[in-house]
């Protein structure tokens, strides 16, 4: 009975997605024929993901007028998840805020905004299912562009957030964030900080059936912060750790620290609002980092994996510091340099030439033998405390220090040898040198 009626579904799925193809062809045809005069683009937003460096990279291409040619039309793949049935998979309110940004039709009128998501989405599935790619928008290519220093001096002078929050928004979460600090007692002259660390509480969460162990590695405590907590609360800065499903809980306690992810107050606005306000930002690339790039937060990353993908993502950013994870082989008995993690050769027969440095499987790497290894609490302290130096302008680099910034950025190209727009921890280049070998 089981296989009979999931036959059947399969059966009435091809009879959908074919009564779709047919009233749908006639705006592709049209959409074909007058591309020589209107280019026009399609682009899938996760739902489940909300946004992506790539978006943001797209978002600065536009802001910069590299993309007038086009006309692009963003849809939310299984927008009704979120919108109607009110599943708590993407933050809500930053979906709107995308939507706002990309969209054409308001996402606050939920008929029309259905209506044109289920159009777009079935115009673009055509196109995907004719294998007609130039009408697809590939956010990921438009990294050819940061190719160009001219492009890139550009980007270093964009100072504006690339997702503005309206007088409306803002005043909503104005609103929610003064009955939240009720609870907190942030006092008017103080900055505030945000952070996470990553756990697997969020995806097991949202994803309860599938098993997401394959990349635990990217997981660390939330102890790893202590050190830099009990050094921000001293110089008088308001702490609050970010994340609405956190695994555990964080051992610390003072009058300038507040764990929101365990508080009763964790709502769409305030997950957003709360970066919005931060003097600056600290975690791993696990999300809500990609929340304080849309608004130009200054941002500490720790425990950095994928190099190669950092230096695209970070090019349009300012007041980027960050620390990467070390790879020990086992085999070898040292750390892999930063040219290793880079070299497609390096133990190619066990993973096809992909770089160790792109893995993306705990498996890969057992079967690599090497072993991933977290920032320690001390230089996520020393990253931590090297940007509040910088946005308080006393971070001063001696002459080596720049050299080692050069020599780590010519790994990579040497036309970001010079770029200032982020820095890798100037303490973790001094203290790890073999790692520039």
């Amino acid at each position: 009975m089981r296989t009979l009626n999931k036959k059947i579904k399969i059966f009435l799925l091809k009879i959908y997605k074919l009564i779709n193809f047919i009233i749908f062809l006639p705006m592709c045809l049209l959409i074909i024929l007058i591309n020589p005069l209107i280019k026009i683009r399609f682009y899938a937003i996760d739902y489940f993901l909300g946004s992506s460096d790539n978006l943001k990279q797209y978002l600065c291409q536009k802001k910069i007028g590299l993309e007038k040619k086009y006309i692009d039309l963003f849809f939310i793949h299984e927008v009704y998840k979120i919108f109607f049935l009110n599943k708590n998979i993407s933050n809500i309110f930053w979906m709107k805020l995308i939507s706002k940004k990309v969209m054409f039709v308001n996402s606050q009128n939920r008929f029309f905004f259905l209506i044109y998501n289920f159009i777009i989405k079935n115009i673009c599935d055509i196109f995907v299912f004719l294998k007609l790619n130039n009408f697809l928008l590939e956010v990921g290519s438009i990294k050819r562009h940061f190719n160009n220093k001219k492009v890139l001096e550009i980007y270093d002078k964009l100072k504006t957030p690339l997702m503005p929050l309206s007088k409306e928004d803002l005043s909503k979460c104005i609103a929610e964030y003064k009955k939240l600090n009720n609870a907190m007692d942030v006092k008017p002259d103080q900055e505030i900080v945000t952070f996470c660390n990553r756990d697997g509480a969020y995806k097991k969460y949202q994803l309860p059936n599938i098993n997401l162990s394959y990349h635990d590695f990217r997981n660390f405590s939330v102890q790893d912060y202590e050190i830099s907590a009990k050094n921000m609360v001293k110089k008088n800065l308001y702490l609050i750790r970010m994340g609405n499903i956190t695994e555990t809980k964080f051992n610390f306690e003072d009058r300038n620290f507040f764990d929101y992810s365990k508080s009763n107050y964790v709502s769409p606005y305030m997950d957003i609002y709360l970066i919005y306000k931060s003097k600056f930002f600290i975690g791993p690339e696990s999300g809500l980092d990609k929340v304080a790039y849309f608004f130009y937060k200054p941002i500490v990353l720790v425990n950095v994996h994928h190099l190669i993908d950092l230096v695209w993502r970070v090019l349009n950013a300012k007041d980027i510091f960050f620390i990467p994870q070390k790879l020990f082989d086992q085999e070898e008995g040292k750390n892999l340099t930063f040219t290793q993690m880079l070299d497609p050769n390096l133990k190619e027969s066990k993973l096809n030439g992909r770089p160790v440095g792109l893995y993306t499987l705990l498996e890969d790497y057992k079967n690599a033998s090497i072993k991933v290894v977290n920032n320690t609490p001390e230089e996520i302290n020393n990253v931590v405390e090297e940007m509040n130096l910088h946005l308080n302008g006393k971070l001063e680099l001696s002459s080596e220090d720049i050299k080692l910034q050069k020599e780590f950025w010519k790994k990579f190209s040497n036309e970001f040898s010079n770029y200032q727009g982020c820095k890798i921890s100037p303490s973790f280049l001094r203290n790890n040198l073999d790692l520039l070998e």
